[in-house]
């Protein structure tokens, strides 16, 4: 069996917003794409609730092949409470977006000898930790900071993500209050 050495654990987003799932899901199996992990959906369970909301839980493990010995594994979770059809105006354009609490965890590890070739025998076991202590010690934690710095990364991108258009929302609005108050003070000037 092969040994896990735990990266990242308990890694959490959790925020109600505004935001588009759809894109959101594309965001995800983009960026473990464009990282060259292999994406796969391991789980997937959608609840109808009351007056239009719903559940929805996914969980999804990226892998990368890392080296002959080495698989980099990142797996999350997706929740999304009381998801619901919400019709925005940003920009003087109607969006059709989702409104709820998403919670994201993150976990990721390095599986070493993920193929199994040197659990067979108690001797190839031994000479295997071995190897992992002396031979290719500091190699594993240069691949740990990496496996690291891609968790933290995807992490910030689904946190960014879900600020944009709360962002974009209070931007209009301040936008908005600004144009007010320059108006109503322009009007009351000697300027015109």
């Amino acid at each position: 069996m092969s040994e896990i050495d735990y990266v990242v654990t308990d890694l959490k987003v959790s925020q109600k917003a505004i935001f588009d799932m759809q894109q959101l899901l594309n965001l995800l199996k983009s960026w473990s794409t464009s990282h060259k992990y292999k994406f796969s959906e391991k789980f997937y369970q959608d609840i109808e609730k009351e007056q239009e909301a719903k559940d929805i839980k996914i969980e999804v493990q990226c892998e990368r092949t890392a080296t002959d010995y080495l698989l980099y594994m990142i797996k999350f979770k997706l929740s999304v409470k009381d998801i619901k059809n919400v019709q925005i105006t940003n920009h003087n354009r109607k969006l059709k977006l989702n409104a709820g609490t998403v919670e994201l965890s993150f976990e990721s590890f390095i599986k070493k000898d993920y193929m199994d070739k040197l659990e067979n025998k108690p001797v190839l076991k031994f000479f295997r930790a071995i190897y992992d202590k002396f031979m290719i010690g500091d190699k594993l934690k240069d691949h740990e900071k990496e496996l690291k710095d891609e968790t933290y990364e995807f992490y910030n991108e689904v946190k960014s993500f879900l600020n944009l258009y709360k962002f974009e929302q209070d931007w209009a609005y301040f936008y908005n209050i600004l144009k007010i108050i320059l108006t109503k003070n322009f009007l009351n000037s000697n300027y015109y």
